[in-house]
Order: C-alpha cells, then structure tokens, then sequence
C-alpha cells in the first residue's frame, strides 16, 4: 500500500477555461494510488459543519471498522476555490493526491467527466430522497451515461431580511401625518418640517400585517432598559404627548417607537421630499417585497429621501450608512430575477443543458435571456445611481451591516440565517476602513512584561479556552482547561513547540504591529464591563495591555490589520491575528435582535404580473470521483451508510435534537448540525414546520418547490457554468463601483468570459 505523505501546491494556467484540461495537461481517465482512506474535499467553513463531518467519521469508523476511514480536506477559497483545485489536479493527473468524495455544486461532476473522472453512484440506495431534488442529474453537461452522480444533502434557500426598526422610521418619517404639518422646536421657536406625503395601503391585510410587524419591531428596539438609555424625566411624557399631538399620532405606547426612531435617526439622518424619485406620494404595500422589479423601485425611492446619508455619499466607512439593500449572492439576484422574467423556463435563461452538452447562445447571440437580464440590470441602476445598492464583496456579507442598522433589508442565503441578527451585547472591532462583529473564538493578545522578555523575541501571549476553537467532541487528556500560547518573532525558540504553546511571526508588518502597540500606553482596552460566556473570551486583569486579537474565524486577510498565521494544533482553521483595532460594546438599540427582524422568501417574480413564482434552490451535493475499483466501492460503501443508516448520535450532539439520544443518518445529522434541510421524501410530506425549527423558513420555501407550487430555479450545471458565474460578478461589481450602463456591462462581461462559450 502507498501512503500519500501530503497535499502539494499545484500551479494553475491561465488559459481559457475550454483550453485548460487540454494546455495544461492531457485530458482522459485515470486511476489513484489505493491508499487505504476515503478523501472528503470540502470548503465549507462553517464550524458546526466541520464538526459534524468529523462526528461522522468518527462514527462510521466506529461502526465499520474494517472499512476505509474517511478523512477531510480542507480546501480554501470557498466553493469556487475548490473548483479551481480539482480542475488543476485533473489537468495534472494527480493520483497521488487527488479526492474520492467532493462537497460542492453539480457542476463540478461536468468537470470531472472532461477527464471520465466522474463516479456514478449505482450503487447507493436513494430511494428516501425526493425525486423532485434528484432531477438535476439529467441535466449535467458531459455526462453521456444517465444515472446517479451527485447526492443533494444539505439545501438552502434565499430569504429576505426586513430590519424592522429601519423601515419603521424610514415608512414613520415618509407617511402622511392626520393633522397637518410636523412641528419640531428647535432653538426656543418653532419650525415647520416638510409634510410626508407617502401612503401605507391599510386596505390591504398583507400590508397591514406587515405595519403591525413593523411597529412591534421598533417599539422592542427602543424599549428603555437601565443598559441602553437613561429613565425619561417626568416631564417628558407630557412634551411627548404635545408632540405627537401636533403630529397627529398616538400616544399609545409609541415612546419605544420613537425612542427607535430617534436613535436610528442618528445613522440615517433626515427624511426628505424633494428631488426626483422619492417617496412622495408613494402608496407602500407589502407587495413590494414579493418581486424584483418593485423592490428595487421602493429601494431608490427610499435612497433618494436620504439624500445627505445614501444619494449623495459615494464613499462609505464601514462604521457608516452602507445603503439601502444589501445583496450576498450576486449571481444568486440577477440569475433567480433573470429567470423568474422567463417564465421559470430553462429554454429562455443564459444557458441550458441538453443531451450532455451546454449551450450559452441565447444570452450571448442576445435572445429572450439577454433582454431579461437588460431590464433586470436597469432596474439595479437606478439604485447604483442613488448609491442604495450593497454587495457583498470578498466575504463582507450584507448582515455584518443589516445588524447594526446599515442596511434596511437585504437577501442572503438561509444557511447563513443566525448571522443576521446581532447578540444583546454585540461588540464590534473597528480597524483602518473596516468594521466587523467580535468573531467566534476570539482571544486577546496581551503585550509581554519585561520580565517575561528577556531575550527580546516574545510579542506577546494570549490564554486560549481548549474548548473554545477547537471542532472537535471529547475531552482533553490532562483535563485542562486552558492553555496560554505565545508568539515569538521569526522563530519558536527551544523548549517550546511550534502549534502547541508558540507560534513564530514572520511577517514583519505583523511583528512592527505588535510591537508598536506594546510600546504605545494609548493602546485600547476592553470596555470596563463583564463579559458573557457566549463572548468566548478569556478574561484577564485589566492592566493587561491588549495589543491585538487572535481569531480561527473566516477574515478577509489585508495583511495590513489582518494576517494569517497558520494553525495551532487541533484546530480545522487558520489563525489569523487583527492589529490596530479598537473593541466597541454597542447598545442593544444599535442592534437588529432577532425578534425585531422579519423574515420573508426572497423575491419570487420579476414583475407581479408574472405567471410563475420562483424560488432558489442550492446548496453542496456530495459527489463522487473515480478512482480504483477498490476505492470505488469503498466510497459507495460510506455514501450509502451516510444516506440511508440510521444511527444513535450522543446526547451533546449539536444536530441532536431537544439534547436527547435519538436515531438518525449521518445526513440528518448534518443537515441538521448545519441549518440546512435534507431533502428526504418524509421530510415534505411526514414531518411538519415544527420539526424544522432552525430552518423553518427554508423548509416552507422547499416544501412548496418540492409540492410543484413553485418552481425550483438551480444553475444547469456544465464545467463552464463556474467560470460564467464569477464573470458576471465580476462585471456587476464593477458596473457598481463605475456606475456603468447596461451596454458597458455586457461589454465587459463578453471580454473577460472570452470566445469558447459561442460553442454549443
């Protein structure tokens, strides 16, 4: 038997997508060295997930074990990263250190057969999953032989989320008042303040619900707690009461209404009328979230009424007003709205699969797609052109900004659900023009004593919860439960191991960093209160100089505040440390919780008048790679045991549900680990909403796709359809950034895709 002693770098061409397997090595079959383990290649980056995997395999060893132990790889660069690294292992005929199982999107299993890499799974019982979410198989671009060959585990949707204190103070200021003008006392005399003119349609019930929602959300946000706000004096009641008198509202509990309003005030500034496109005299109904084309219409409306935050302020801080709507998935909002403008129809979206073969033509030879996605694209401009539009951009996803009030609303994945409401006390480090929410198992870094260094070379320590970074179940052998670590410039120096108690700094910026904070007596501290257990923080005496923070947690690396700087031992994730930072406690009323926002599904028409409701479907399959016979088999062996046996998973199981011991497969237990939904036959039609509870609003979307109330919309999947995907990202972004037309776009767009797409 062969051991494969390790991954190695293997370095990509540059060439067009359709030259690459052929330029950068031959195409064909080819077989890998039996070694004895099933390769998992994975990019989630979800702890819970990665948890869960290695609960998995630990629990098939257990159970088989005279089978092949299963063993993940990470992959970075998220799902595309991974689809990058099988394509340069296909291209080099990588036996040595290629995969046996892959989790990622369909499309990868069309990049498998341009080699005949591809396995198909006959012999994996799939008889509990639903055909509806199987069907997909039929439609994979050069696979000749029909069966089996990717597994969908784990689906998620795209939902909306309202923050419903900003939109209640964006619809309060901009509705027409009963009586007359506001009055607002400023300097000891009155002023009058311009009349909102805009309607909300209380005929309408959907409407109507929403507004209660909405008014609810804000009085939760402003509620007056000894935390947040000073009590009111006594007389404040009664100029409350003069106020919305003059105003024309209630005075029925409406003090945390406005206490919200005014607090949110402060990031959004005034409400105005004037200009062109705003919302005056607009009727605002619930209507507005349920297609694209009236969403991005109500978003410029409401950009151009906060003209002095949002229209006329091109450059943003991350600590400031990002916009509107945020949007995470680029490629996600224009294909699902492109699509909906088509009828849901495959025949008239940007490309289809057919007979194992690929065909872009009809956005690119500019047919039905092409004109969709002209009126998809010119209803973003007007919002790009009133500065409304965030998105996401290298992993700075809309809910780091919807939680803290910068956002209205936005649409994001429904994995990614509990990102978008921020903790009672949130805490946020703020560094050059950047602003992100406290990461997950995050430790401070604390300068070194004179006494402690002695030889000049320690930059400083941090004491780290084994608990806490760790993804991985069991206890620790000596029980501890924590570890102090210590950082040391270039190198660890004797009597200390590397990844264990020490980690040497080579990049010098990082080491003048620290340095610098250790000598500057202006360094930050922590805010002078307690913190939670959730905070995952050790604590420390507070003359301790905090010179910097340690995370295992996803960062874009800027290697100016933030670097990466390897793993500790038994970690899944890199470390990566933030220098210059300054750590801010906000008050629960700057915060979206999570009673205060609303969820909907994304968007499912393009106009109302369409005759067909839409809605994504996505999420990793797992997919198989050849590679002997006895691998093979081995792989359909643990796949099938994943899909179909049912095991006892341990009472501290996170997928378990209520904490209790109880039967489930290993996908279950994913899925349920994870926040997604398995898409099992009995999930749609045996089990109910109550059983879904973290992915409740995911599971109703799915369950109407699977019912055939709405249509399912996934990319057809073809080994160019990646490729395709990241370039009209990259062409929308930007046309963001340049406020570029349609035609300039599209220009763009064919450029960077280049020729080889024009062939069938």
């Amino acid at each position: 038997m062969v051991i494969k002693k390790g991954f190695f770098a293997l370095s990509s061409c540059t060439l067009g997508l359709g030259l690459i397997l052929t330029a950068c090595g031959a195409r064909g079959k080819f077989d890998q060295v039996d070694d004895g383990v099933i390769k998992l290649a994975t990019s989630i980056q979800n702890k819970d997930s990665i948890a869960a995997l290695n609960t998995i395999y630990k629990k098939y060893k257990e159970r088989h074990p005279g089978s092949y132990p299963v063993q993940n790889f990470q992959v970075p660069g998220g799902y595309s990263g991974l689809r990058n690294d099988i394509r340069t292992r296909l291209s080099a005929k990588d036996g040595n250190n290629f995969y046996n199982i892959v989790l990622n999107y369909p499309d990868v299993v069309s990049s498998l057969a341009t080699s005949d890499m591809q396995l198909i799974l006959d012999n994996v019982d799939t008889k509990l999953l639903s055909k509806n979410f199987l069907s997909f198989n039929e439609r994979i671009g050069g696979v000749r032989q029909k069966g089996i060959y990717a597994i969908p585990i784990s689906l998620s949707t795209e939902l909306m989320v309202l923050n419903g204190p900003v939109l209640h103070y964006i619809l309060n200021s901009a509705k027409k008042k009963e009586n007359g003008a506001q009055m607002i006392k400023r300097s000891g005399s009155f002023s009058t303040v311009q009349k909102g003119t805009m309607a909300i349609d209380m005929n309408d019930q959907k409407t109507k619900d929403l507004w209660q929602k909405i008014e609810n959300a804000a009085k939760a946000n402003g509620k007056t707690t000894s935390t947040q706000t000073s009590p009111q004096p006594k007389n404040a009641v009664s100029s409350l009461q003069l106020k919305q008198a003059a105003e024309g509202t209630s005075t029925d509990n409406s003090q945390d209404a406005e206490n919200s309003d005014n607090e949110i005030k402060k990031t959004w500034g005034e409400y105005k009328e004037e200009g062109n496109h705003t919302l005056k005299g607009y009727t605002f109904k619930a209507s507005v979230f349920e297609n694209w084309n009236e969403l991005l219409d109500f978003s410029t409306r409401v950009a151009n009424s906060f003209p002095d935050k949002i229209k006329n302020q091109a450059s943003k801080k991350a600590t400031e007003l990002q916009g509107v709507f945020g949007v995470d998935s680029v490629s996600g909002a224009l294909f699902s709205a492109t699509f909906a403008a088509g009828g849901g129809d495959y025949d008239k979206f940007f490309f289809n699969v057919k007979n194992g073969r690929g065909n872009f033509r009809n956005l690119l030879e500019k047919g039905s797609s092409y004109n969709n996605l002209q009126k998809v694209f010119n209803d973003y401009k007007q919002l790009i052109s009133s500065n409304g539009l965030y998105i996401n951009k290298g992993g700075a996803y809309s809910s780091n900004f919807l939680k803290f009030h910068q956002l209205a609303f936005s649409v994001g994945s429904s994995s990614g659900y509990n990102f978008a409401f921020a903790g009672e006390s949130a805490k946020r480090l703020e560094f050059g023009q950047k602003a992100i929410e406290y990461p997950r198992d995050t430790y401070e870094i604390k300068a070194p004593t004179n006494s402690q260094n002695g030889n000049g070379t320690l930059l400083g320590s941090f004491t780290k919860s084994k608990s806490n970074g760790k993804e991985q179940s069991g206890q620790d052998e000596d029980n501890q439960t924590s570890e102090t670590i210590e950082l040391y410039k270039s190198s660890v120096p004797s009597g200390k191991e590397a990844g264990k108690n020490a980690l040497a700094i080579t990049n010098q910026q990082l080491i003048s960093a620290l340095e610098n904070a250790a000598k500057d007596n202006k360094t930050s501290q922590p805010q002078a209160r307690s913190l939670t257990a959730s905070d995952q923080v050790q604590i420390t005496q507070s003359s301790d100089k905090v010179i910097g923070y340690i995370t295992t947690s996803n960062l874009d690396i800027d290697n100016n505040n933030t670097f990466d700087v390897g793993k500790l031992n038994g970690d899944k994730s890199t470390s990566k440390i933030i220098v210059n930072a300054t750590l801010k406690t906000l008050n629960k009323i700057n915060t979206l919780q999570s009673e205060e926002g609303i969820i909907l599904p994304h968007p499912q028409k393009y106009k109302s008048t369409d005759p067909q409701a839409v809605a994504t479907v996505q999420g990793p399959s797992i997919i198989g790679v050849h590679a002997n016979a006895k691998e093979n088999a081995e792989t359909q062996k643990f796949i099938n045991w994943f899909i179909n046996q049912k095991e006892t998973w341990p009472e501290n199981s996170k997928g378990n549900k209520n904490g209790q011991n109880c039967q489930m497969t290993a996908a279950q237990y994913f899925a349920k680990s994870s926040g997604y939904v398995l898409p099992y036959s009995e999930t749609f039609t045996k089990q109910s909403e109550d059983e879904h509870s973290k992915t409740k609003d995911a599971y109703k979307i799915l369950k109407d796709v699977n019912d055939g109330k709405l249509v399912g919309y996934s990319d057809p999947s073809d080994f160019r359809s990646g490729k395709f995907r990241d370039t009209i990202v990259a062409a929308f972004s930007g046309a963001v950034s340049s406020k570029a037309d349609f035609n300039k776009f599209f220009k763009d767009f064919e450029q960077q895709l280049g020729q080889e797409y024009r062939r069938g």
